[in-house]
């Protein structure tokens, strides 16, 4: 009789588990997702009227809960100066995230603020006095090298993004021609901040879709008008 019951209590412990994890892989789904939308939303939108759509969302979603839960949960809150002062910094903490956001790529503000628990353990403390030992210690300069890393590797993407291309571009030409290639690179990469310029005149004047649309036609242009008058363009 002991066994049987221990198998419906095993299996329920295992579908807990199961569930369990589903839930946390659904909430890091929708942390990720809320981060790229809020980036989208703050490239166009203010911080400030960016957080007031996501309260009012955020309450009107929250509102059967504070209902059932009902006044005397808000009256009755212990501490009610450290509940309004925590809400008060949640608030804050938010929309410097967005904003920092809005300045940085997404990947390292992200990767700032999944390191809260770092300072978290650093800041107990010195505010709380409590006592952190040194396993808790190692774990904290683990995850602060992980971190490290992370960043390291992000800000180096680019660079060899960068030495793949040039490779490439040196693979796919000649060798006699590769000095040339490389110089056309160099001139094109120099002469960019003109055309900054010129798509940006254009997207105040006309809207950026027919910027972009306008200077893409024209590349096309110049790239064809470049090959029927230079024959040897083709052959590179």
């Amino acid at each position: 009789m002991t066994t049987a019951s221990a198998t419906p209590m095993a299996a329920t412990g295992r579908s807990a588990a199961l569930a369990g994890i589903g839930f946390m892989l659904m909430a890091v789904f929708l942390f990720a997702f809320n981060s790229a939308v809020g980036k989208w939303l703050v490239a166009k939108y203010p911080v400030g009227e960016f957080m007031l759509i996501r309260s009012t969302f955020t309450l009107l979603f929250l509102s059967p809960f504070i209902w059932h839960a009902g006044r005397a949960a808000f009256v009755n809150a212990p501490r009610p100066g450290l509940q309004v002062l925590r809400v008060v910094l949640g608030s804050v903490e938010v929309a410097m995230f967005f904003w920092a956001v809005s300045y940085l790529p997404l990947a390292d503000t992200t990767t700032f603020y999944l390191a809260g628990p770092i300072y978290v353990t650093a800041l107990s403390v010195l505010l709380l006095r409590e006592r952190v030992g040194w396993r808790r210690w190692s774990a904290v300069l683990i995850g602060f090298t992980g971190v490290v890393i992370v960043l390291i590797l992000a800000n180096s993407a680019g660079a060899l993004t960068d030495l793949l291309g040039q490779s490439l571009m040196q693979l796919s030409v000649p060798a006699h021609l590769r000095g040339r290639a490389g110089g056309a690179w160099v001139v094109a990469i120099g002469l960019a901040p003109l055309g900054q310029l010129q798509i940006g005149a254009l997207a105040s004047l006309f809207g950026v879709s027919l910027a972009l649309g306008a200077s893409g036609l024209a590349l096309v242009a110049l790239a064809t008008g470049a090959a029927m008058l230079f024959p040897r363009v083709r052959h590179l």
